[in-house]
């Protein structure tokens, strides 16, 4: 009796599932790799039982190898819609329940199996054919075309998903038609048999078409180098982010463009393949940039970009390249732009606030607040550091007959006019203010008494001939003192204003030392 070539299907199945088995082991533990283990190991009880069904020679391990088979034949179109299902990246949708909910008529139709002498639902007759004692001559029962429609079903729904997802996704990807087409291969075989549309002695062709199959998705996994069996929807998130993306080789050649990179850059994606992407950006210092940081922001077409880059290994060389992430910051960099504006703007109001706070609006000399803080924190410098300074007030001569012989706005120019000379004397150093209505006062820093007395003198006479002979004369009358050991700002302040009223009586125009 001769095997051959009956069982060579059934082996080469068997093997191919082996063999691709052992190919994506390493990425076991992965969803879509598990899926892809559970086809594979329904395939292959499919087909290695086949080959004991032909090898056994009696009815009775016929029978038992053709029960252990349904194993493998309830479970390959559950399996292949979960593998479809998982590598078109509808694993939300494939869930615990749902799985099991797909299982219910597989189970039952192996339990009917495996009990098939009690009811014969499966086989209404099971005999050794008698043109060739190899091979079984079956009649089905009527749960058996249940099961068929409904491993038809979940085949077609297969199919189904694949071929939404390829529209979906205008790129063509191998793996999209291996998921629709090798469905095909086997059914057509397995529709002849059942049909006897071909009389070959009762020969199942299913595991024939499980060979091509399973080459057709050997042949899909290798040309799209995805062994590791990671979905097919990673393309198709890579072409669907709103983010551009452009992978470039150590070359900078474009290996891969996204369609949000082609929109921003104003190109085709397949023009720009294998091109520099130089070409593509047309500034040599801003590329040199984004590779070198990993973080960036550039500005490409009126358009403002966060760029980020890392490092990959390109598939297809395995040489090392640059996936670089593009991120339109535009609204937020205008949003950015406007917060600094308002910032300066505010900070430019408060210097504005805090000088017209610490100052005079007349005469643009400090206030009297302004003043007395400088004043403070000069008496708190002498404590420290053991230096010496003098207070000079002064106050304009008669100031009032001016005011009620000539009215306010003549002598707001004499106060304008003062101040301006007061300006002009004091050095860098010092500090002066308006402390009153005709009264002024300034902080000579590091002097003494000997150098306070003649800035004393020298702005008595400055003030007393800084008039036009148009312009209102005024003059001054001066109480300067030195500060002394543990004297504090009131003692300090009251003895200048005392010798100030001493110059005063002693017929102003003068400065009084106190």
């Amino acid at each position: 009796m001769t095997y051959f070539p009956w069982i060579i299907p059934s082996i080469v199945a068997a093997s191919i599932c082996m063999i691709l088995a052992l190919l994506v082991w390493p990425q076991r533990k992965i969803p879509a790799a598990k899926a892809f283990y559970w086809f594979l190991t329904s395939i292959f009880i499919w087909s290695i039982s086949q080959t004991f069904t032909y090898l056994s020679a009696s009815l009775k391990w016929k029978l038992i190898f053709a029960k252990i088979q349904y194993i493998g034949i309830v479970f390959v179109p559950v399996s292949y819609l979960v593998y479809g299902a998982v590598m078109l990246d509808y694993t939300r949708l494939i869930g615990l329940k749902f799985i099991l909910t797909l299982s219910v008529i597989p189970l039952i139709t192996l339990c009917l199996t495996m009990t098939n002498e009690y009811h014969h639902l499966i086989w209404q007759s099971f005999s050794i054919s008698k043109q060739n004692p190899l091979f079984t001559s079956i009649v089905h029962g009527q749960w058996f075309s249940i099961h068929t429609i409904y491993s038809y079903t979940l085949i077609l729904m297969t199919a189904l998903i694949a071929v939404l997802s390829y529209f979906k996704d205008p790129k063509s990807h191998v793996s999209f038609k291996s998921i629709i087409f090798a469905p095909m291969v086997v059914t057509i075989p397995n529709v002849i048999y059942l049909q006897k549309w071909i009389d070959i002695d009762g020969v199942d062709l299913t595991p024939l078409g499980f060979s091509f199959a399973l080459l057709i998705i050997s042949w899909a996994l290798l040309k799209e180098n995805v062994l590791q069996l990671i979905p097919i929807a990673r393309d198709v998130l890579f072409q669907k982010m709103k983010d551009p993306i452009v992978v470039i080789g150590e070359d900078y050649r474009i290996v891969d463009f996204n369609s949000s990179a082609a929109k921003l850059f104003k190109v085709n994606i397949n023009d720009v393949r294998g091109t520099f992407f130089t070409e593509t950006i047309s500034d040599n210092k801003m590329l040199t940039r984004i590779i070198e940081s990993e973080y960036s922001e550039v500005m490409i077409k009126d358009h403002y970009l966060q760029t980020l880059r890392t490092l990959v290994t390109i598939e297809k060389t395995g040489k090392i390249g640059y996936l670089i992430v593009f991120r339109d910051i535009t609204e937020l960099k205008e949003i950015q732009n406007s917060l600094q504006a308002t910032r300066m703007a505010l900070e430019q109001s408060n210097k504005a606030l805090k000088l017209l706070a610490n100052t005079d609006p007349l005469t643009g000399l400090p206030n009297r607040r302004h003043l007395f803080e400088k004043f403070s924190a000069e008496v708190e410098r002498s404590d420290r550091y053991h230096s010496k300074f003098c207070l000079l007030i002064m106050d304009l001569d008669d100031f009032k007959k001016i005011n009620d012989q000539y009215g306010h706005p003549t002598g707001d120019e004499v106060l304008k006019r003062v101040s301006t000379v007061i300006k002009q004397t004091v050095r860098e150093a010092d500090h002066c203010g308006r402390i009153g209505g005709e009264e002024f006062a300034i902080i000579l820093t590091e002097s003494d008494k000997k150098a306070a007395k003649g800035f004393a003198e020298r702005i008595r006479k400055a003030i007393e001939v800084c008039h036009s002979k148009d312009e209102i004369a005024v003059t001054v009358s001066i109480g300067l003192t030195q500060r002394l050991e543990k004297d504090d700002l009131e003692s300090i302040y009251d003895r200048a204003d005392k010798a100030l009223y001493q110059s005063k009586d002693n017929g102003r125009n003068q400065y009084t030392l106190g």
